[in-house]
């Protein structure tokens, strides 16, 4: 269901997704398309862990969660999805000036009603040569963003943002020193 309006959410995918070892990645074992109503069935879920996602159409993809299938066994599931929003920005130094090759991401992502919003992989990026970034795909609602490179501490890393933002982020950080003793 679309978080905001509680309508069904067409042509949504449910997948389930095994943990593949020695690569290191969660691959689709099972998969359903929702209906125009929202109702979806996935079939032949093979038994053990899995992790559930959920995707649609101009929303963002949500990480339902971790669950253990067992052979002939069902389960009813209500998931709602948030729009999916575009975060733009630019991180600088104390002086205000621009910032290459930051890593920046998103952290604690929550729809609108509050609750966490998983998402199946953590978006990340860097900052460009005017040290702007933009990530995708985030839910409308709140995030952490979290910003890193070696000599750099960010300020104000706790800070609650909205998603989407008024005007684009700015996400100051300073150089850090180093103690000898």
């Amino acid at each position: 269901f679309d978080m905001a309006s509680g309508k069904p959410i067409a042509n949504a995918e449910i997948r389930i997704e095994i943990y593949k070892t020695p690569e290191n990645v969660y691959a689709k074992a099972a998969a359903g398309t929702g209906d125009k109503d929202g109702r979806f069935e996935v079939a032949n879920i093979p038994g053990g862990h899995a992790r559930v996602n959920a995707a649609a159409p101009g929303y963002a993809p949500r990480m339902i969660g971790y669950e253990e299938f067992k052979d002939g066994e069902s389960r009813k599931l209500t998931i709602e999805l948030s729009k999916s929003v575009k975060l733009s920005g630019i991180v600088t130094d104390g002086n205000g000036t621009p910032l290459a090759g930051i890593v920046v991401r998103t952290s604690n992502t929550m729809g609108i009603d509050g609750r966490g919003y998983q998402l199946p992989e953590a978006p990340q990026t860097k900052t460009d040569d005017t040290g702007h970034f933009t990530i995708n795909d985030l839910p409308t609602g709140y995030g952490q963003m979290w910003t890193y490179a070696t000599g750099f501490f960010q300020q104000d890393g706790l800070k609650l943002h909205k998603f989407p933002t008024d005007a684009p982020l700015t996400i100051q950080m300073v150089a850090t020193g180093v103690i000898k003793g």
